[in-house]
């Protein structure tokens, strides 16, 4: 069809989708978002949308989704692969007047939201020659890391992170990178060492990257420019709660690869039941930072053994007073996800619920800080929690003091904040009384009882009179709309208290749009302290659900060695053991040690326990490392930095690969 004879609002739409000619693009026209010709059969299909018609000769096939509603059927299209565009009104509608329209963000798979509020990461991936820099970061959450690691190391990197999405130099392609997982190439100048520099040097306004420590890491810095030059071709904002570059050094954590963590069932259950995991069973958290946090330190368990002792003792502290760990984790129930409030913030997608929640999280501070005040092993992370003291205040000034649920877009700022927004409530309160009395006053002059006024979008205020009673209608009654059964009119008077009430809305949601803006700049403003506040509060509610689970199933406190020693008496399998119970499960030992016995040949029938065991023995020496206390007598544990697993029968008939063909490829990578 020729672009002439498309309506200006379809021409509008062909001009945004040539820009961006691989996503569906979500037009807002009023209250719905629409899409056209090959993006509505796309959408209909796999939305199961209704596909209609713009116009009469069928021509533009056209689907639709409400736009209250459209988040969710923006998550199931990303979900399947799909990129989406959102493209706003920003203009006002005057008339026949074509509407000013606007792409406002760009929705990936790797940069939607999750619904659960789980991480979702985008990873960035530069190869040169056997190393590989990757970048990766949580867009909501604002978390961006860089690292480098060997070409052997790369498909655990990816099964850590379980990306969303994988960004690639044009032309390249990673043959390791498991094929769900949606690739996007980028230009190779997107890489090149010195834009990436530039770009990372000037978003987070710095003239050096070594104040990051990672000037030397250059190929991550290429990954890392990348990334985020690609966050803000998408997000189309200054992503200001992306605030530092946190640098992932592998070799301070235990390898887990794919295929460890998968047998493990560390994280995801290998029969779908992620109820019956390590992550399962030790999630007790009650804040979504800490679910995330509890997640990072399963599959990242430490090296260092003052650092996990640092755990320990936190652990056992709140292990020995039952009571302050109770009221803490009632506090912890009332912090909402201050990560994702500060990304959406981040984003320009957040609303005054969103920052009402921050307040009433920003609410529970002092409790924390006077519970754990007199305990020395948590002055580290209460400094951090004593920054946002202030921010609550700037808060609790402006918003409403009504729960988050209760709060209204348009009605939140608290009354005797703003002079000239007070006036104009006034002033709209005293129209809609005028308008009350103007009703009654009309009936009374005019005689018809069943006068009435009333108000609709095209028509503004009128005056409804039955055709009955038409004969009784005064001669300063200006015509405006005949109806089957009645008549519409206006009055002169009436029209000047409408301008006024009409004005005083606009003016009132000009004015809120304003404070709710300035509000967001100064909590951005103020992103750093947030998240460092944000990382206490969830490794404070970790450090407490680990507490608990060692409380309510009788765990003890590993004894963190230097040596190569692995003993373990009465040891546990502690999802097996949640399952069926600690008086079902009959304990076992483990002893390991170079000199005497540095390998266990186990052997017995089907379904003796040896898979069991295998596991069991791997969970502890997990659980000891991440800082938990673990399900056994007595553990001394060594400090291990890689875990290999090869358990139960495997086939892959899809890839053409037996369980024999796998077992040598996963021995090969546990001998290189």
């Amino acid at each position: 069809m020729d672009k002439k004879e498309l309506t200006p609002a379809l021409q509008q739409y062909m001009e945004i989708k040539e820009r961006y000619k691989d996503a569906i693009v979500f037009f807002r026209m009023g209250d719905f978002y629409e899409m056209f010709y090959d993006d509505a059969y796309v959408a209909a299909r796999e939305l199961g949308l209704t596909l209609t018609a713009r116009d009469r000769e069928k021509k533009v096939p056209l689907a639709g989704v409400p736009y209250h509603s459209a988040d969710t059927y923006i998550r199931r299209l990303v979900k399947k692969g799909y990129k989406v565009v959102i493209c706003e009104q920003v203009g006002e509608t005057r008339g026949k007047k074509l509407v000013e329209r606007k792409v406002v963000r760009v929705i990936t798979p790797g940069t939607v939201e999750s619904e659960e509020g789980d991480a979702n990461y985008i990873v960035s991936i530069f190869p040169s020659g056997n190393t590989f820099g990757i970048s990766y970061a949580d867009l909501i959450n604002g978390d961006f890391c860089l690292t480098e690691i060997d070409e052997k190391d790369l498909i655990s990197e990816i099964g850590r992170l379980s990306p969303g999405e994988i960004l690639l130099p044009e032309n390249i392609d990673v043959e390791e990178i498991p094929e769900e997982i949606p690739r996007t190439f980028l230009s190779k100048a997107d890489f090149e060492w010195k834009n990436a520099e530039e770009t990372l040097k000037r978003h987070f306004g710095i003239r050096s990257l070594e104040s990051f420590g990672c000037k030397d890491k250059l190929i991550g810095i290429s990954a890392a420019g990348a990334l985020l030059s690609y966050l803000y071709r998408t997000q189309l904002v200054d992503l200001k709660h992306i605030t530092q570059i946190k640098i992932h050094q592998p070799k301070d954590f235990m390898i887990l690869d794919y295929t460890t963590q998968k047998n493990l069932e560390l994280i995801k259950g290998l029969h779908g039941n992620d109820e019956a995991t390590l992550f399962g069973v030790l999630d007790k958290t009650r804040t979504s930072m800490g679910r995330r946090l509890l997640k990072l330190w399963i599959l990242n368990p430490l090296r260092s053994k003052d650092k996990i002792n640092q755990r320990l003792e936190r652990v056992e502290w709140f292990y020995n007073n039952f009571d302050i760990l109770r009221k803490i984790r009632e506090t912890l129930g009332g912090i909402y996800d201050i990560d994702r409030i500060l990304g959406r913030v981040g984003l320009g997608t957040f609303t005054a619920k969103d920052l009402a929640m921050l307040r009433d999280s920003l609410r529970k501070i002092p409790d924390l800080i006077s519970l754990l005040n007199d305990a020395v092993l948590f002055k580290e992370l209460l400094d951090s929690l004593f920054e946002s003291l202030d921010i609550f205040e700037m808060l609790d000034e402006v918003l409403v003091d009504l729960p988050p649920h209760s709060i209204e877009e348009n009605d939140f700022v608290r009354a005797g904040y703003d002079e000239e927004l007070d006036e104009l409530k006034n002033l709209l309160v005293e129209g809609r009384q005028w308008i009350a009395s103007f009703e009654e006053r009309e009936r009374n002059r005019t005689g018809i009882k069943s006068l009435k006024v009333g108000y609709n979008k095209v028509f503004g205020y009128y005056i409804e009179v039955t055709k009955a009673n038409l004969n009784m209608v005064p001669p300063d009654y200006e015509r405006k709309q005949t109806l089957t059964q009645a008549e519409r009119f206006i009055t002169k008077e009436l029209k000047e208290y409408e301008n006024k009430i009409l004005s005083a809305e606009d003016r009132i949601l000009e004015k809120v749009a304003e404070i709710k803006q300035k509000l967001g700049e100064k909590v951005l403003r103020r992103a750093d302290s947030l998240k460092r506040l944000s990382s206490s509060i969830a490794e404070i509610d970790v450090l407490a659900s680990l507490a608990f689970v060692a409380l309510e199933n009788g765990y003890v406190r590993p004894e963190i060695t230097d040596s190569n020693l692995i003993i373990i008496e009465k040891g546990r399998h502690p999802i097996v053991e949640h399952f069926v119970g600690r008086d079902r499960f009959i304990p076992n030992d483990a002893f390991l040690e170079p000199s005497k016995c540095r390998i266990i040949v186990l052997t017995g029938p089907n379904l003796a326990g040896k898979s069991t065991y295998l596991r069991q023995v791997a969970h502890i020496v997990i659980m000891a490392q991440m800082g938990s206390f673990v399900p056994a007598k007595l553990a001394r544990i060594g400090i291990v930095d890689r875990i290999f697993t090869r358990i139960g029968a495997m086939d892959d008939l899809a890839r053409g690969e037996s369980t024999f063909m796998i077992e040598m490829s996963e021995t090969a990578n546990i001998l290189r």
